[in-house]
């Protein structure tokens, strides 16, 4: 799930109603056992890392940067997660 990138860029991290969200949709997958991503932890590991932005200047759509680090986060929970052997029927 999305991060809050404004609260990452700013370096505040007071809740926020992203935040909260996020929060409460993890809970529940958890409780469903839903595997779950959320974007928050790596977008704030990257930004710290690179201080690469993940949206377009003009409004908060993804930059190409954004969605190759979003991808990244996604292939290595597939295969943190064993999804990819679930998926395959393995």
């Amino acid at each position: 799930m999305d991060g809050e990138r404004r609260q990452i860029y700013s370096g505040d991290d007071s809740p926020t109603a992203m935040t909260v969200l996020v929060r409460d949709v993890k809970a529940e997958a958890d409780k469903l056992g839903i595997p779950f991503l959320d974007m928050q932890p790596v977008f704030k590991e990257d930004y710290a890392r690179n201080g690469k932005r993940f949206n377009l200047v003009e409004d908060t759509h993804l930059n190409q940067y954004g969605h190759s680090v979003i991808a990244d986060a996604i292939l290595r929970h597939i295969n943190e997660a064993g999804l990819r052997k679930a998926a395959a029927g393995t």
